[in-house]
């Protein structure tokens, strides 16, 4: 038995945890929206917390931390246990799945195989890892119709702020903290504005000095070529400003996105794992 005391994470207290939890998580609980979190107590100090919420059938972890020097003492199994034991309790015969997405989280792989979770090698998100010297661009794709694609510091910044309400409000992809995020570096983000509206866009964030991310990838355009354009202005424009070994990190949400990763990247390798407890 865990002499961890286990107790939920509620709005007002979040700010005690918060250095626990991504910022995503932190900022859905201050909004009250539907996340559940649990903190981790060993003698009055939170030393770590389990965060997520229900997707369908599926509990999605979103947020699993332990502080350094507690972790392989029992902490993550005491989270795990208590929300298996709070979904087990309301009656809904779920899943729990979690995406480890960095290399740093490996060690959580053997963890969740001895919790009797199954390693899921089909399912979407997935993240993907390329570099810039492996960039392949079709020039069917490298071109600006109507010069409609604009990088972010071109855009007034009324439009992005608009774009990124409606995309909370309606559950697009987007970047923590909106499109106007000091996060998303705007040079080398692009969109596409039509009528006075942004209609799809393209988010990119620098990681490290060698990593970039692209956090958000949209459009609610009917061109079907609209986001293989969008890719390709944003690599060529890379290409051009940053060293070859840079590193572009991608989250693919389905198979449509993944193809497109395929077609742009040669050598770009998976370096996220998804696990599945039913």
């Amino acid at each position: 038995m865990s002499d961890y005391k286990i107790y939920p994470v509620l709005a007002d207290q979040v700010n005690k945890v918060d250095s626990l939890l991504l910022p995503e998580i932190v900022e859905a609980l201050k909004r009250k929206l539907p996340i559940t979190a649990f903190v981790a107590v060993d003698k009055n100090t939170a030393v770590g917390a389990i965060a997520g919420f229900i997707d369908g059938d599926t509990f999605e972890i979103r947020s699993l931390y332990v502080i350094p020097n507690h972790r392989k003492k029992g902490v993550g199994t005491a989270l795990i246990d208590k929300l298996e034991e709070v979904l087990e309790n309301i009656g809904v015969s779920i899943g729990i799945s979690y995406t480890l997405q960095n290399d740093d989280n490996e060690t959580l792989c053997p963890f969740f195989i001895r919790r009797g979770f199954i390693k899921d090698k089909v399912s979407y998100p997935m993240y993907f890892i390329g570099e810039l010297k492996n960039v392949q661009i079709d020039e069917k794709y490298n071109y600006d119709k109507g010069n409609n694609i604009l990088s972010f510091n071109s855009v007034r910044s009324s439009l992005l702020r608009a774009a990124s309400n409606e995309a909370f409000e309606e559950g697009k992809p987007v970047p923590n903290g909106g499109l106007i995020s000091l996060n998303v570096e705007k040079d080398i983000s692009f969109c596409v504005v039509d009528d006075g509206r942004i209609e799809a866009y393209i988010t990119l964030e620098k990681v490290s000095d060698n990593m970039l991310e692209v956090t958000a990838l949209w459009s609610g355009l009917k061109e079907p070529m609209i986001l293989m354009r969008m890719l390709s202005k944003l690599l060529k424009t890379l290409k051009d400003k940053y060293n070859p070994d840079t590193k572009i990190a991608m989250l693919a949400l389905n198979q449509k996105s993944g193809k497109i990763i395929d077609i742009l990247f040669t050598n770009v390798r998976l370096c996220s794992h998804r696990f599945v407890k039913v």
